[in-house]
C-alpha cells in the first residue's frame, strides 16, 4: 500500500460529495425552491441542507432519495451528471 493512499481516497470522496452538493443546489435553484422549501419537503433541516450544498457533508441514502423525490429525479442524477 502506498503511504497516504487513504488520504487521497478520502480527498476524492470529499470532492465527489462537494459535486453532489453543487448539483443539489443547482437543481434547487432551477426549480425555484428555497433551502427552506427543499429542506421541508425532504424532511430535513435547512442548516443540514445548507451544509450538504456548500460543504459536501456526508448524507444518508435516505436523504439522497428524499431530495431526488422532491426534484422528481432519479437519485443517480444527483450523484453523476453525465446522464444515464
Amino acid at each position: 500500500m502506498i503511504e497516504n493512499e487513504g488520504d487521497d481516497v478520502d480527498q476524492l470522496y470529499w470532492l465527489q460529495l462537494r459535486a453532489i452538493g453543487s448539483r443539489i443546489r443547482a437543481k434547487r435553484l432551477e426549480q425555484n425552491l428555497t433551502q427552506e422549501d427543499l429542506a421541508y419537503r425532504a424532511g430535513m433541516s435547512r442548516p443540514q441542507l445548507s451544509n450538504l450544498e456548500r460543504h459536501g457533508k456526508n448524507m444518508t441514502l435516505t436523504t439522497l432519495f428524499r431530495i431526488a423525490e422532491v426534484f422528481s429525479a432519479h437519485p443517480a442524477d444527483l450523484i453523476d451528471d453525465r446522464g444515464r
